[in-house]
């Protein structure tokens, strides 16, 4: 079987260290130019590749079905009729959330705030918003203490896990391919950022208002915010279980 990788970020190269371990070449990998050098240059030491292509040139040099089955390693792009041609069988999208819930954006947020199973999955792309078949998935448990950043962290870390150990049957292409359930809601980009605004004037449970504070704690990015007489402020919270002697 072919294997065609579009490998971005750390997730990426870690992926490219699971096919070297396995002593199992690629046959084609496209990069993300706008990737980050350092995280760029790992890759390409690592790589054992038939051929390395930047994003912006796939088409043109990837003849259509080159691959039997591709792989969308944490790929930061919508895959386009055009490329899924490339692959004869399709591709496998790695997602940080426990599908069907919280498709789209930032599913870490929304499983604080909308107090759903959290967890990764890999599922294979079709033409709606994540909405493909479920190939592999596992739950991640989540507590008072976790926030926007831990459930991300975590999530970054077992979908390479759930990769590693499903990594024989995806090159063998021993795959499920298991239907969503239906009725979950899709997440737009700029959902988060209306949803993390704080009304002064209005009354919540302390659960919601807490589980929107830590939901939007991410160190590095805007957290919930709210304004009064002409100033905006952030605030972001932080919740430690109490040890008792």
């Amino acid at each position: 079987m072919k294997i065609g990788v579009f490998a971005a970020t750390e997730i990426g190269l870690q992926v490219v260290e699971i096919f070297r371990e396995k002593g199992r070449r690629i046959d084609y990998l496209v990069l993300n130019k706008k990737e980050s050098p350092s995280v760029r240059a790992a890759i390409l030491k690592l790589a054992d590749a038939g051929q390395i292509i930047d994003h912006d040139a796939v088409v043109e040099k990837i003849p259509k079905g080159a691959f039997d089955l591709g792989l969308l390693c944490w790929w930061p792009y919508l895959i386009k009729d055009q490329i899924l041609g490339l692959s004869v069988s399709g591709f496998l999208n790695f997602h940080p959330s426990y599908l069907p819930y919280n498709r789209g954006k930032h599913p870490n947020f929304w499983s604080i705030v909308e107090d759903t199973p959290f967890g990764v999955t890999i599922h294979w792309i079709d033409h709606t918003i994540d909405g493909g078949n479920i190939a592999f998935q596992k739950t991640i448990s989540k507590g008072w203490e976790d926030n926007g950043k831990t459930l991300y962290d975590r999530a970054r870390k077992e979908i390479v896990s759930l990769f590693r150990e499903n990594f024989d049957r995806i090159i063998e292409g021993n795959i499920p391919c298991i239907p969503q359930g239906t009725g979950h809601r899709v997440h737009l980009a700029r959902e988060i950022d209306l949803a993390s605004r704080i009304d002064l004037e209005k009354d919540y449970r302390a659960k919601v208002l807490l589980n929107l504070l830590r939901a939007r704690t991410f160190e590095g990015y805007p957290a919930c915010h709210f304004s009064e007489d002409g100033r905006e402020y952030e605030v972001r919270v932080e919740i430690h279980e109490v040890q008792k002697n």
